[in-house]
């Protein structure tokens, strides 16, 4: 990191300014997510699954094969406005929302509704 200072008058007026640079290195990038493994169910049918956690979402989304899959009983229909990255503009979509019971795969006692 570097730094430097530049002291000057103007107009009869003294002036400062800073000037704060670094440099970094390209170096591969690593991201990492909440993920932990689930079993989705529905009355009949278990498929294991990883789920995705994102606290600062509104929503919680399943993938429309697995909803299909397991047969997952659409409770109503919502639209929704999705800002997707790249885009200044929301699209109106249109989801099915499903009920769902994630259960832990060690312990299937622990379960949560959705």
């Amino acid at each position: 990191m570097e730094s430097s200072e530049k002291k000057s008058e103007v107009g009869g007026a003294a002036a400062e300014s800073q000037v704060l640079s670094t440099i970094s290195e390209r170096k591969p990038q690593c991201v990492l997510l909440q993920t932990c493994d689930v079993k989705i169910r529905n009355d009949t049918k278990v498929t294991p699954a990883r789920l995705l956690l994102d606290n600062g979402s509104m929503r919680s989304f399943v993938d429309k094969d697995i909803a299909c899959k397991l047969k997952l009983p659409v409770i109503r229909r919502e639209s929704l406005s999705v800002f997707t990255f790249g885009n200044k503009s929301p699209i109106k979509k249109t989801f099915d929302v499903v009920r769902i019971v994630l259960e832990n795969r060690e312990k299937p006692d622990f379960s949560v509704k959705i």
